[in-house]
């Protein structure tokens, strides 16, 4: 059935009414309209403006928090509260204001923690579908990621439940490369280091912070990966003792890019297009001069890549 454009139009310009609305008190929020609020937010093309919109208004944080809570059954969870989780994990908002303002309006849903709690019930039940699976998993990254000690009923959370195993055995790529993402961050702060979005580790079940532990030859979720490998800029690597530089360089850096000639020389013409765009990305060029023993490290690699495709 062909949906009617004007009748769609119609629709889109209610919720965008109503959406207005309710956040700067004109409309009471309530169980009848709460799904519709949610609606009127997820159709909203711009995230930023919409979520700018929500924190800045009279009654925006608010509107979300209870329209969070009204509902607690699955159908609501793999529902409106999918679809609004989902929207707030739109890459662009993360990046804005060192996503302070992506806080507040997660910190506003999770707080106190009546929504929360449902949803963890409802995961720990396998109740959600992948989709909200998913979301949970994004949900769970950006609360082990609150600062301080905001952090830590999350963080003790995982460490004392079967959340990280569920989430690893999924069959959804996305979910696991958000669970290796939420891993690498108990690891690492378990160890006394603070992880970053751009550091080393946690990109998929092959990224470590210590390279002795990253396995030469990929793995499945490694080679789906869209993530680019970690590698030091030239001015870290300047930075670096000078006695350890050159050995930093050959082992970890050249390494690396060694490795992603492997995964990526026959295998990215077969899954996302062009092996010279991810390596223009992920390497510097000169680095595939390297020769062994008269060969190539490309053709060497190129070799192992298809005797991987073939497996």
């Amino acid at each position: 059935m062909n949906s009617d454009p004007a009748h769609d139009n119609a629709r889109a310009l209610r919720l965008q009414k109503l959406f207005n609305s309710i956040i700067h008190g004109k409309t009471r929020l309530s169980p009848q309209n709460s799904n519709l609020f949610i609606e009127a937010i997820s159709l909203q093309e711009d995230a930023v403006s919409c979520i700018d919109k929500v924190i800045t208004s009279a009654n925006g944080l608010a509107s979300v928090q209870n329209a969070m809570r009204f509902d607690l059954t699955p159908k609501f969870l793999n529902g409106s509260a999918t679809s609004l989780l989902q929207y707030l994990s739109a890459p662009d908002l993360s990046g804005i204001g060192g996503g302070v303002p992506l806080v507040k309006v997660v910190k506003a849903i999770v707080e106190p923690p009546i929504f929360w709690s449902a949803f963890h019930r409802a995961f720990q039940a396998s109740e959600l579908d992948e989709r909200a699976q998913r979301c949970f998993a994004w949900l769970l990254l950006q609360l082990i990621q609150l600062p301080g000690e905001q952090a830590d009923p999350y963080r003790d959370l995982i460490a004392n439940t079967t959340i990280s195993e569920t989430l690893l055995s999924t069959t959804s790529h996305e979910t696991r490369a958000l669970a290796y993402e939420i891993k690498n961050i108990i690891a690492t702060r378990s160890a006394g280091v603070i992880p970053t979005h751009f550091g080393p580790g946690g990109r998929h079940d092959n990224d470590f912070v210590d390279y002795h532990d990253i396995a030469i030859l990929p793995t499945g979720d490694e080679i789906l990966s869209e993530k680019p490998a970690f590698l030091r800029t030239s001015n870290a690597v300047d930075e670096i003792d000078a006695d350890l530089r050159l050995a930093t360089h050959l082992w970890v850096e050249r390494t690396c890019c060694m490795r992603c000639g492997m995964t990526f020389t026959s295998l990215s013409e077969r899954n996302q297009g062009s092996t010279e765009e991810y390596r223009s990305r992920a390497c510097p060029s000169s680095v595939f001069t390297t020769s062994l023993g008269g060969r190539s490290v490309d053709g060497v690699l190129s070799s192992v890549a298809l005797m991987i495709c073939g497996s």
